[in-house]
């Protein structure tokens, strides 16, 4: 008995007609040889006759994951794709996501229904661990709670493969591999929200696709699948995994084997976390405390420097050399000030250049920024001159500057402006 590699392939006797008999015709003729003499000596393919489906619309999606690589900031990166798509229109949704989990299967799904314009009456989907807890007898399923309640919220029916029959999902199965190729060669994006943007283009392009057995574009197929649609409920399902978590001395908490930080007041304290497919947010006392990108690195720590700011007021030094600010990214304007502090003030500028970061904590990070630069052009480099064009900005914005003709009836003095063609009259 041979191996699968031990033997010959369509290409392999393609090549061996060729050196030995002259064979001029193409690899296809050979391989469609080989299937029709196959079948005459009875070699076809074992297993289960796979039998043509009904094409009508009935408003039946599948949905499957499938991976493939990009450059997500300069790295090299393993991202997954769903791909949710109508049997019968062929109409499709891809979203990609950093890991298939539950929150990222859900916010897809949503996506899909919110871009369709209505949700599928029926979701045909793989036996996956976040969908599925436990496979019974049949097509009996044991749904996850979290898959549950999403599919309750939107009145969809689930349905899911036999175990072995990956034919059943054949629609979404032949998307993938098409759908792969809109990433070859493997792209650049800076963030996932740019690969979702370029992926959405690509399905609305899709629409004007002409499939092979179908009458009429995908388009226009979908417009009348869309009629069978559920509609959309009025209001929007909170995707969010929901855990308590404790935070520890070093003022983090651990969602899914990653640290995320919160401010120092509450240290200590228990939050409720609520994860989704891009960032996790945190929440103490019924409000929001701590709102961060999602981490994917086992042991990961994804730190807001300004959640460590108070820190530096007593140990100024730590900003060289603590975790929380090592990988801070500023603009030039901020290098720019501390160099110039420290210039001036020695090893006392440090500690003014705190002060200045501290500014961060009461006012935005952008107006912070304007008002370094505005005092870096007059040379006024110090945390008062900041704080000044911060309050005079503010004041402008609120339309609060003094007006001193109209609040204490000062006289207006206008200045007339010189004419220099007097002064030709004196040259003649």
């Amino acid at each position: 008995m041979t191996s699968g590699k031990q033997k010959h392939t369509g290409i392999s006797i393609t090549n061996a007609l060729r050196e030995e008999f002259g064979y001029s015709g193409s690899v296809s003729q050979v391989r469609r040889y080989i299937q029709r003499r196959r079948g005459e000596l009875g070699l076809g393919p074992s297993g289960e006759v796979t039998l043509d489906r009904v094409k009508e619309p009935t408003g039946l999606c599948e949905a499957d994951w499938t991976r493939v690589k990009i450059f997500l900031s300069g790295v090299l990166t393993t991202v997954w794709l769903l791909v949710v798509r109508f049997r019968f229109c062929g109409a499709h949704f891809v979203r990609g996501a950093r890991t298939p989990d539950t929150e990222s299967l859900l916010e897809g799904l949503q996506g899909s229904f919110e871009w369709f314009g209505g949700v599928p009456r029926v979701v045909q989907m793989d036996n996956d661990k976040v969908a599925v807890s436990k496979i019974l007898r049949g097509r009996s399923r044991r749904e996850t709670t979290a898959f549950r309640a999403f599919r309750a919220h939107y009145g969809f029916q689930a349905q899911f493969t036999m175990r072995s029959s990956p034919d059943e999902n054949g629609t979404v199965e032949a998307t993938m591999g098409p759908v792969a190729r809109w990433l070859t060669p493997i792209p650049a994006f800076a963030r996932m929200e740019d690969l979702n943007v370029y992926l959405l283009r690509r399905c609305q392009g899709y629409l004007r696709h002409q499939i092979r057995d179908r009458q009429g574009l995908v388009g226009d197929n979908f417009a009348i699948e869309r009629n069978v649609l559920i509609p959309l409920p009025m209001t929007r399902y909170d995707t969010a995994r929901v855990v308590r978590a404790k935070v520890t001395r070093q003022c983090r908490f651990l969602y899914r084997e990653v640290w995320y930080s919160v401010p120092l007041a509450y240290r200590g304290r228990e939050v409720t976390v609520k994860g989704y497919a891009g960032e996790v947010v945190a929440r103490c006392d019924g409000r929001e405390i701590a709102r961060h990108r999602r981490g994917f690195r086992k042991g990961e720590l994804v730190l807001e420097p300004l959640h460590y700011l108070p820190i530096l007021r007593r140990k100024p030094h730590e900003l060289d050399h603590a975790q929380a600010f090592r990988n801070w990214s500023l603009p030039l304007i901020y290098e720019t000030f501390r160099a110039e502090l420290e210039r001036r003030d020695g090893q006392a500028g440090l500690r003014r250049y705190v002060e200045v970061l501290g500014l961060l904590e009461q006012f935005d990070f952008r107006e912070v920024t304007a008002a370094m630069r505005q005092a870096a052009r007059l040379e006024t480099f110090s945390a008062e001159a900041v704080l000044f064009h911060l309050r005079h900005r503010e004041a402008a914005r609120n339309g609060r500057l003094v007006d001193g003709v109209g609040r204490w009836g000062l006289p207006a003095i206008h200045l007339a402006r010189p004419n220099l063609a007097q002064y030709e009259s004196l040259a003649m």
